[in-house]
């Protein structure tokens, strides 16, 4: 019974200690290290336990016995970190795709029922303003399009236009495969760069960059599951990543002061 009893401690012992400690001990040491120091550890805890048992005099069992449970611990550990590493793949398979993917573009209209994204300044963004300037030839509106079929929980954009000024715009709830138009304080005539920082219907939070003329890339934060990975030109950093702190102090010196309509008819520039 006894024998029994430190099988079973050894085994919760050894789970546990697997599931808190595997991924340090996975970055540091290669895979055949990681497996090597827990037959050792195993082992030497098991003989441990013997030790005890053998003090006060007890049967420990033959060497066959001990190995036989050993193997049979063994066994068992395998099997839950085989489950907990194929969890954590299809997890990881989860939140891989329900990334988004944007287009971007300036354009001289907006759509019926796309949303509107504008700075607060009183009088001059609204519908009619919006269309008075794109017969004035003042410039463009940018439009940015969610082309993926995920959802987005919350976004937040910078816009950088015409070498001095800059607009932000925030929102929350993105649907997939839909649009949303910038109209910014000095409408568009060379945009620069654009800074998206969003949280994926899967929680993971991602920024995207992209210069004018160039293609966009994508970072996406590290959480605990190590089986979470990326594609192509995608980048996986870690939340100390220098990266993510330049784009934490470009959004946090910018206040958002944007607010959203849906455009209830199509707004554009007017033919002559």
């Amino acid at each position: 019974m006894l024998h029994t009893i430190a099988i079973i401690l050894i085994t919760l012992g050894i789970e546990w200690f697997i599931r808190k400690y595997k991924n340090q001990i996975q970055i540091k040491f290669s895979k055949y290290v990681y497996w090597i120091l827990t037959s050792i550890f195993l082992f030497l805890f098991g003989i441990l336990i013997g030790t005890l048992i053998n003090s006060k005099g007890e049967e420990i069992g033959s060497w066959a016995d001990w190995v036989s449970g050993i193997g049979t611990i063994g066994a068992f550990i395998w099997g839950i970190i085989a489950i907990t590493k194929q969890t954590n793949i299809q997890r990881a398979l989860d939140i891989e795709s329900q990334r988004p993917q944007f287009s971007f573009e300036r354009t001289m209209n907006i759509q019926k029922g796309e949303l509107v994204l504008r700075p607060d300044i009183e009088g001059d963004t609204t519908p009619k303003k919006i269309k008075d300037r794109l017969n004035n030839n003042e410039g463009f509106l940018f439009r940015l399009t969610n082309i993926s079929e995920n959802p987005i929980y919350s976004m937040k954009v910078i816009l950088d236009y015409n070498f001095d000024r800059e607009n932000v715009y925030a929102f929350h709830g993105m649907p997939k495969e839909s649009s949303i138009v910038l109209v910014p304080t000095k409408f568009i005539k060379n945009w620069q760069e654009i800074f998206v920082k969003f949280c994926s219907s899967a929680s993971e939070t991602g920024y995207m960059y992209c210069m004018a003329g160039n293609s966009a890339t994508y970072y996406f934060v590290k959480d605990k599951n190590a089986a979470v990975s990326t594609y192509g030109n995608d980048k996986l950093i870690s939340q100390n990543d220098e990266i993510i702190q330049l784009f934490d102090e470009k959004f946090e010196d910018s206040k958002s002061s944007s607010v959203m309509f849906k455009a209830n008819r199509s707004i554009r520039k007017e033919d002559k």
